[in-house]
């Protein structure tokens, strides 16, 4: 009743080279791309939420007759994204000057001893 376990193939030289492939290596962003990444991607959601409150109690269509001429906003959608590339290029801009002072920060000189 005891039967025989079925063996694997022995291994050649061959198979050990299949084996052992390169490791991949993780992607890294250059540092111009990676700063864009950190200035935009959080301005791009705080516009969007920002769009969302203010025309939740506003009327772009209202808001338009005080302040834009007639042409430049021809509906409701324009104005929403009027409204949303407004506030996305003055988070950006908020984004972009933080980025800039800390990259520009300097450590405080050693005191005297």
């Amino acid at each position: 009743m005891n039967q025989p376990t079925p063996q694997a193939p022995k291994p050649t030289e061959t198979d050990a080279v299949d084996d052992e492939l390169p490791e991949a290596t993780p992607a890294t962003w250059p540092p111009a791309g990676r700063n864009l990444a950190m200035v935009l991607w959080p301005s791009f959601l705080t516009a969007g939420m920002a769009t969302m409150f203010m025309f939740a109690w506003v009327d772009p269509l209202a808001l338009a007759a005080c302040a834009l001429p007639s042409p430049l906003l021809s509906g409701r959608l324009a104005g929403y994204g009027l409204g949303f590339f407004f506030f996305w290029g003055i988070t950006a801009s908020a984004s972009g000057i933080t980025l800039y002072l800390a990259c520009t920060l300097r450590s405080p000189p050693d005191e005297p001893k």
